[in-house]
């Protein structure tokens, strides 16, 4: 029996079978470490232990299953037809709802996880949609992202690898927010096509960009649903005389004060072509708004925050990051010629 297959065969009876590392196990080599390189793994340092492969081949064969068994006898429908001479675009905005994080009401004053995350999704989805639904729509923006997983790693921490308190692993928090996003995206085609856009959060930096590849794979076809698979930390939309930024605004993203001039320099054809300049961030999880002027322009640019339906975890708490229980999330009716003209809001009480 070769070395690498001895090895494995060790690593199974200590429990280990998921994952191959260097200096975990004595009896590890280095022929077993490159044959796990012919398999889909994953790459996870963790301090003070050796570096971890881990095995993501059951990743991939749950998702190709849930994928598989969503379009099986499905045929891909026409395209929504907006009402008659449309021309306002609804964005709905679900920021930092962080799928997966867990909040017990004994010491933060609320309760928190997966399932109540999905629960304020979609009644606030649905809140939204009703009070726009008396509006000439011809089209949604969906960012999807912005923190929407509240872990990035097989470690239960966040991209730079801040643990986290988690009601599940990352897997199932990774295919719950696949379902859902799934769910609201087919929630509004019903109704008008759908231009979905990626931010990625400092949460869920890889996370957010897996699930929209995912979406990509599971829309496509499809010609109510258009996927921007961009890979930027900032994304644009252009819709009319309005352009839309879209930053998450935590970690290492650019400041709110610098992003005018930022959204001038990365998009001068669209920015000299429109009228009205909005950027949309999340990662404070509460509604505030700045404007400020880029260069010599006289229309300036709109800096949004915008709210969260997430829950206080333990860390916030600590740190007086609390609220009176209300969570809430918007939405923007955007008019072709006159920009962002109605505001709708939704309150889901914890």
């Amino acid at each position: 029996m070769s070395k690498p297959e001895e090895c494995q065969k060790r690593c199974a009876r200590q429990g280990c079978e998921n994952f191959v590392t260097r200096k975990a196990h004595k009896h590890c080599s280095p022929e077993c470490a490159r044959a796990a390189d012919a398999q889909t793994r994953l790459w996870v340092p963790k301090a003070g232990r050796a570096h971890e492969f881990v095995d993501l081949t059951k990743l991939k064969e749950e998702l190709v299953a849930d994928i598989k068994a969503a379009v099986k006898g499905r045929k891909i429908p026409h395209g929504a037809k907006p009402k008659k001479d449309a021309d306002m675009m609804h964005m709905i905005s679900l920021f930092d709802l962080h799928i997966g994080k867990y909040a017990c009401k004994d010491e933060t004053g609320e309760n928190y996880d997966s399932k109540i995350a999905t629960a304020r999704l979609r009644e606030a989805m649905e809140i939204l949609l009703d009070r726009g639904s008396n509006y000439p729509v011809e089209q949604f923006l969906f960012p999807l992202g912005q923190d929407l997983l509240n872990i990035d790693n097989m470690m239960g921490g966040t991209t730079a690898g801040t643990l986290q308190d988690s009601d599940s692993r990352l897997r199932r928090i990774f295919r719950t927010a696949v379902l859902e996003m799934t769910w609201c995206i087919e929630r509004m085609a019903e109704v008008a096509p759908v231009r979905v856009l990626v931010v990625p959060g400092n949460h869920d930096n890889f996370g957010s960009f897996a699930v929209g590849s995912v979406i990509e794979a599971r829309f496509h076809g499809d010609p109510r649903v258009i996927v921007d698979p961009s890979i930027m930390p900032r994304v644009y939309y252009r819709y009319g005389k309005t352009l839309l930024g879209f930053n998450h605004g935590g970690g290492e993203d650019a400041k709110s004060s610098k992003l005018a001039l930022v959204m001038a320099t990365e998009r001068p054809a669209d920015w000299a072509a429109t009228d009205f300049h909005e950027f949309y961030l999340g990662h404070r999880h509460i509604r505030s708004e700045e404007r400020y002027t880029a260069g010599d322009t006289h229309g300036g640019v709109g800096i949004h925050v915008l709210p969260s339906l997430s829950g206080t975890d333990l860390w916030h708490s600590k740190n007086g990051y609390v609220d009176n229980g209300i969570k809430r999330s918007v939405s923007i009716l955007f008019n072709k010629n006159d920009g962002p003209v109605v505001e709708f809001k939704a309150a889901i009480r914890a």
